[in-house]
């Protein structure tokens, strides 16, 4: 869902969120691709964000979790709030925001600038997972 970080527009949307018997919150994000631990950690704080501004959900009194559903025999990541350095955290955010905005043409419209402003990635592997694949190389056929 969408909801303000710093006063700006955010969208996330936690797979599970609940409330146990002590009053202590779980944001729980279920994954079925491949892991990418360090992308998937940064993504469950950030919906610990979207729980507090949504729900009013008390960070330190929630656990952030990444449960990997087809690879069972990846550990989980668990993020206890009362660890959680929400300056840090913050920061992250803006820098990685900062990064974004670098890319628009028009923020109020959200309008990304031209495709010859992006680089292309050379590397091959990258480009048979990417979902924007077709954009670089419309006639190439990936089997």
């Amino acid at each position: 869902g969408e909801f303000r970080f710093m006063g700006k527009k955010a969208y996330a949307k936690p797979d599970f969120l609940f409330q146990d018997r002590e009053g202590n919150w779980f944001i729980v994000d279920w994954k079925t691709g491949y892991p990418h631990r360090e992308d998937d950690d940064l993504q469950v704080q950030c919906y610990m964000f979207f729980s507090k501004d949504v729900y009013d959900v008390d960070i330190k009194s929630a656990t952030g979790v990444v449960e990997y559903l087809t690879f069972p025999s990846e550990n989980p990541i668990v993020i206890e709030g009362r660890l959680l350095n929400e300056l840090e955290l913050k920061n992250r955010i803006i820098e990685d925001n900062n990064l974004i905005m670098k890319y628009c043409e028009d923020l109020e419209r959200n309008v990304p600038k031209p495709i010859d402003f992006f680089k292309k990635n050379e590397s091959a592997e990258s480009c048979f997972y990417c979902k924007y694949r077709l954009l670089c190389e419309p006639d190439v056929k990936f089997d």
